[in-house]
Parts: C-alpha cells; sequence; structure tokens
C-alpha cells in the first residue's frame, strides 16, 4: 500500500482532521459506551486504514537535511509500500536434537543364576575388561575343583603304566580327556563374571545382588562417551566426511558428518521449507569428557522463532554481515534480524526471526528508514471521509478551527 502526502495538505488538511476527531476518542475514553454512530465511525475508519495512505514523521539524524513541521520537529515524507505478515509458529518444526553415545552394549547374562556381586555404580565409569557383575559361582567352583582331580588322577595312572604298548595310548588319552574337562569348567566359571568389553560409562542397572535372572536377561547397559553423535538436517549439498556448524548449549562447535541418509520422519515437516535436505549423523570427538550424553544440540535448519514467506527485495544486509528485515509494529519501523532458509521461487524467500502478529512488512520505501521511525496513518480523514460517504481518497473536509497538534 502506497501514499504520498504533500507539506501543505499535511499542514492545512491532516493537522486540522486529527484535532477534529480528538472528540471522538474523547468521548470514547470518558464514556462506558458509545453510542451506534461514533461505533459505526470507529469501524469505518479501521476498514479504511488498511487502503489510506500513510504520512511518515521521520525525525532525521542531525546534519542530514529536513522540512521543519509542526511544533518544530523535522518532518519528510515517505512512500511505503508494505503487505501482511502471515506468521508460522516455530514449533510446527520443533524436533529435539540431543547428544547420544557413540555406542551403547546391554550386557546380558551368558547362564541362569543368582546375582552374586555389582561391582560397577550407575552413572559411574568402567574401564576395558573390568568385572561389572559377577553371578553365584559355587557350583562351579567344584566342578573346576573335581575337574582338577581326575587330570591329577590320569596322570598318576599314566606314569604306573610300564613300557609303550597300549596300555600307555589309553593313559595317555585319560590324561588328554581329563585336562578337556578341567578347561570346560573353567570356561564355565568364567563366564559368570560379566565384563565391560570397552571403556564408558553405566547407564542402567538392571539387578541387584541377590536376584536370579535367566540366561540372556539384561544386567547393565553401558555407553562409550569417547565420541559424542546426533542426527541432523542438512542440505543434499553436504557430503560425508565434511565438517558443519552446530550449536550445543550456547557454544559453538563443528562436527563431522560420518553418515547421510534420506530425510527421516520426524524432520519431515521441514520440506515446507526446503525440498533439498537429508539427515546426517554428526559425529563431535569427545576424548576429555567435554560434553555430556544428553545435551541440547541446536542446528540452523531448525527455525526457533515465527516463519514467513517475504520478497527478496525486502531482506538487507546489517553491518555485521547478518540479514534484516524492516516492518511497521505499532506504527513505528523496527528492524527485525533474521535468517535465511530457502527460496520460494525466484522472488521470495523464508525467514525465521523475532516476528510479532500484527507486523506488516515495509517492502520498499522512497527513502531510507531508519529503526524506531514513528509512523502515523492518515486514522482521521479516512473515518470523516467514510462519515461522509465518500472516498477516502477525495476527501476534502472543511479546515477547522486551530488545535494543537497531537504527538505519537
Amino acid at each position: 500500500m502506497t501514499g504520498l502526502i504533500s507539506p501543505t495538505y499535511a499542514k492545512e488538511t491532516v493537522e486540522p482532521l486529527i484535532a477534529v476527531s480528538r472528540p471522538v476518542f474523547l468521548r470514547h475514553r470518558n464514556s462506558p459506551m458509545l453510542n451506534r454512530a461514533d461505533r459505526l465511525r470507529r469501524f469505518a475508519a479501521i476498514a479504511v486504514l488498511l487502503t489510506c495512505p500513510l504520512a511518515v514523521w521521520a525525525f532525521q539524524e542531525e546534519g542530514k537535511p529536513a522540512k521543519t513541521g509542526p511544533a518544530g520537529a523535522k518532518e519528510a515524507e515517505v512512500q511505503i509500500h508494505r503487505e501482511a505478515l502471515p506468521l508460522t509458529s516455530p514449533t510446527v518444526y520443533k524436533v529435539h536434537l540431543a547428544l547420544a553415545p557413540i555406542r551403547t552394549l546391554e550386557l546380558t547374562a551368558p547362564v541362569d543364576g543368582y546375582v552374586r556381586t555389582v561391582n560397577c555404580k550407575l552413572g559411574g565409569k568402567i574401564s576395558k575388561e573390568s568385572e561389572a557383575i559377577r553371578l553365584e559361582d559355587a557350583r562351579a567352583v567344584l566342578l573346576v575343583k573335581g575337574a582338577k582331580a581326575r587330570l591329577t588322577g590320569a596322570m598318576i595312572e599314566k606314569g604306573m603304566v610300564q613300557g609303550k604298548g597300549d596300555a600307555l595310548k589309553l593313559a595317555e588319552a585319560r590324561v588328554e580327556e581329563a585336562q578337556a574337562a578341567l578347561e570346560l569348567a573353567q570356561l564355565d566359571m568364567t563366564r559368570l563374571i560379566i565384563r565391560a568389553p570397552y571403556a564408558g560409562e553405566v547407564h542402567e542397572l538392571h539387578v541387584v545382588e541377590g536376584q536370579f535372572v535367566r540366561a540372556g536377561e539384561p544386567v547393565a547397559t553401558i555407553a562409550d562417551v569417547s565420541a559424542l553423535h546426533v542426527e541432523v538436517p542438512v542440505d543434499r549439498s553436504v557430503k560425508v566426511g565434511s565438517e558443519i556448524d552446530l550449536k550445543i548449549d550456547d557454544a559453538a562447535v563443528k562436527g563431522k558428518v560420518e553418515v547421510t541418509l534420506p530425510l527421516s520422519k520426524p524432520f519431515e515437516p521441514l520440506r515446507d521449507l526446503s525440498d533439498t535436505l537429508q539427515t546426517a549423523t554428526v559425529v563431535l570427538d569427545n576424548p576429555s569428557g567435554k560434553y555430556i550424553v544428553g545435551q541440547s544440540v541446536y542446528c540452523e535448519l531448525i527455525p526457533l522463532s515465527p516463519v514467513t514467506s517475504v520478497p527478496t527485495v525486502a531482506v538487507k544486509n546489517q553491518k555485521d554481515g547478518n540479514r534484516k528485515i524492516q516492518v511497521l509494529r505499532r506504527q513505528v519501523v523496527r528492524d527485525i534480524p533474521v535468517r535465511i532458509h530457502s527460496k520460494v521461487g525466484v522472488e521470495r524467500v523464508f525467514v525465521s526471526g523475532p516476528l510479532q502478529e500484527g507486523d506488516e512488512l515495509i517492502t520498499s520505501s522512497s527513502m531510507e528508514l531508519a529503526d524506531g521511525t514513528p509512523v502515523r496513518a492518515l486514522l482521521a480523514a479516512a473515518s470523516d471521509a467514510t462519515a461522509a460517504g465518500q472516498p477516502a481518497g477525495q476527501t476534502k473536509p472543511k479546515k477547522p478551527a486551530a488545535a494543537a497538534a497531537e504527538g505519537f
């Protein structure tokens, strides 16, 4: 929507109209309810406001040429093009991303038995090949003891055999049999000790001392935290082995892409913002334990602020290299920093930023508008034109008595 107000028209027409319209608003503030005519006038003024021009009172920076308006204020006439901003809540695209161990293993009971001792602590560290849990081994100890005795007896029998005939061969076979039986008994006893295959952290304990477990039941879960990973959406141009930027809590970090896969289901809503997405597994080395499992991860492709589409010409550069748009918020020009997501054709682009309901996008203006510049719509002229049954652009009211200029 556009509007251009000449200095003469602004001084002789707009200001008197504002003065004339003031009693209406005062009557609204001081009376519990408006009469029917006043209500119709208010509704008509709001309807016409969407099509009426804007008068912009831009307070100029010192040193720039400007005209002198009422009350000594510096003012300038500006032509503004604006459009409504339909906003999409960021909750539509919200996906909770968190760091996870590079590998996790569930330790299980190899045989039926009772838990004798639990030698690890929930949340504690555990070293490679260290004993995590031991099952009751009294029976296994007796079996090993018996196997050793039989081996000793076989060896004695072998020593008592004279010559090199079949008797000697039979004695040697009995020694080998006893030796194999002892090794099997020792192996069974070793299986009663459940060890960690790698260093890590104990994230779950499923048993307590004295509990009976069946073979195959889980007893503990350990995680390797020497490296952590997270699945994030990335553009298809990202290749395996490349590094991407992530944000963990308040820290910016770089992670290495280990695997790329088709876009997973949790990220499907992001297809509204881009058609060229895929899922990547990103790995972060963590030898010193700087990062912990469960820390939140933020990805720039997942918006955290309201999303909307704007013309590409409305996106401008900031001094720090970021992008911004200008909006009209409560009749004041505001610079809003935005993040660009993807293009919609060649003329529009999706952006996200701290936008609010009711913001109107300034697509262009006849002069540069500074952040904080106040803008006043010609509501009084539109209201009088509607009441008189004339189009807003043809309104020519008579000049009322002089009144003090109303501020913003």
